[in-house]
């Protein structure tokens, strides 16, 4: 019987440290379940902040695109706009040219003496009546004085005026007989 109860007394001390092993083998599962569940619960938090976050950026780029939508459509507005602006300056510089066309044949086809001048009485322009008349080409008379050009020099000074008076808009008629007679003197 004593060889009974050292059996017995030996399979229970191994029972019993097994069952010692298995509980500190338990408690170290426990203990890395434990920090297993802490790291769950950090990186729950974690994405939940991204989550958070993503949200954020998905509600800041809706909004965004609701200004970039509505930024697109007044450009398109804009652009229609601009479309027909275009169109009526088309327009109006094809009315221009054919205006001007008219101005010219109108200018060349005068049967009197045409001459364009500056704000200072230089000569931008004559047509080939003015030619005839006074002598000079239009590459000549270009850039010059128009007083210097066909007022006699006793009479300069009241060319002047007359020119000056016209280029701030006044009418000036007259004519211009002293001229006349200078000539057929």
């Amino acid at each position: 019987m004593a060889k009974k109860k050292s059996t017995a007394n030996k399979t229970f001390e191994e029972l019993f440290d097994i069952l010692g092993k298995d509980v500190q083998s338990l408690k170290k599962l426990h203990i890395d379940i434990d920090l297993a569940r802490k790291n769950l619960l950090q990186k729950h938090k974690e994405m939940q902040a991204l989550t958070d976050k993503l949200q954020s950026s998905e509600e800041e780029l809706r909004a965004m695109n609701e200004e970039l939508e509505a930024t697109a459509e007044e450009l398109r507005a804009s652009n229609e706009e601009l479309e027909a602006t275009n169109e009526e300056l088309l327009q109006a510089e094809e009315k221009l040219t054919i205006e001007k066309a008219q101005l010219d044949q109108l200018f060349e086809s005068a049967q009197e003496a045409i001459v364009m001048a500056d704000t200072d009485g230089r000569v931008l322009r004559v047509n080939d009546e003015f030619t005839k008349l006074f002598g000079y080409s239009a590459d000549e008379a270009s850039g010059k004085l128009l007083d210097k050009l066909v007022a006699p020099s006793v009479h300069y000074d009241k060319a002047a005026s007359i020119t000056k008076n016209v280029a701030k808009g006044e009418k000036a008629a007259f004519e211009d007989v002293p001229v006349a007679e200078e000539v057929q003197g």
